[in-house]
């Protein structure tokens, strides 16, 4: 039988963070028969390859470096029902494909799951600096989402054939190699709620990972840059605007930051 989940992990040179990540797969308490691995190297010129010998995936190098490009290529290989997403900077608690397992079973006719970013850190905090900062989606209670929302893409699991039938990721936006760049999530999921109104996507605060933060995003021009960048991506997708409008939607990002900064200091 064909597995129930597929685990797609697209990486790009950091071999050292996806060994990580698939030592907390293999503990997984579930058994090994209701998912599958298949790691997606998006174009890595580092020992991604020989980091995964040794791990039970299936590996496959994608030849156009992007993650949309490699999470559509994870797409169309996955055998199971449903999808799930990881980035390759993620630790799993040991119960993380069991509790999905039993989310999926317990709820009909559902669409997608998704869960709570905790972050964890290999480097020293600078002293104005708040978990919060990178903490995402992170709510008290468990509950399906209400139509215009959406799952963080680090951590979430969709019916492949939902997927499939909105044409996948959108290959000319989110990150390529190294560059900055974000919207692919939101992006897919305004065409999720377009197509099916009614689409029963279950947020559980049971469903958590823990995403690495990298050293370089613990300081205050990183953070500035990611602002400003993600404030222009989500202007964009909402139908952006005259200049005037914009003007002042980057503006009003800007002092919201400076007003953290100064809170925190």
């Amino acid at each position: 039988m064909p597995p129930i989940i597929s685990i797609i992990i697209c990486t790009y040179n950091r071999a050292d963070r996806l060994q990580e990540c698939l030592k907390s797969i293999l503990l997984q308490d579930a058994m090994g028969d209701k998912y599958e691995v298949i790691v997606i190297d998006s174009n890595s010129d580092d020992n991604t390859k020989d980091s995964v010998d040794n791990f039970p995936v299936r590996y496959e190098k994608e030849e156009i470096v992007g993650t949309s490009f490699a999470r559509n290529r994870g797409v169309d290989l996955a055998l199971g029902k449903y999808v799930a997403f990881l980035d390759d900077d993620v630790i799993l608690p040991h119960d993380w494909v069991t509790i999905a397992l039993n989310l999926l079973k317990d709820t009909d006719n559902i669409d997608g799951l998704g869960g709570p970013l905790y972050p964890y850190y290999t480097s020293p905090r600078p002293k104005w600096w708040k978990d919060q900062y990178v903490f995402q989606m992170v709510r008290e209670d468990s509950t399906f989402l209400n139509q215009g929302q959406a799952f963080v893409g680090a951590n979430m699991i969709l019916r492949k054939e939902l997927l499939q039938d909105i044409g996948g990721f959108d290959e000319t936006i989110g990150p390529k190699g190294n560059k900055m760049a974000f919207g692919e999530d939101t992006e897919i999921y305004n065409r999720i709620w377009r197509k099916k109104p009614g689409a029963k996507l279950y947020y559980s605060i049971q469903l958590k990972v823990f995403h690495w933060v990298q050293p370089i995003k613990l300081s205050v021009s990183y953070y500035l840059r990611k602002r400003i960048l993600f404030g222009l991506v989500y202007y964009h997708l909402g139908g952006g605007g005259t200049l005037i409008k914009r003007t002042a939607y980057l503006l009003k990002e800007l002092m919201n930051l400076v007003k953290e900064l100064v809170s925190a200091l």
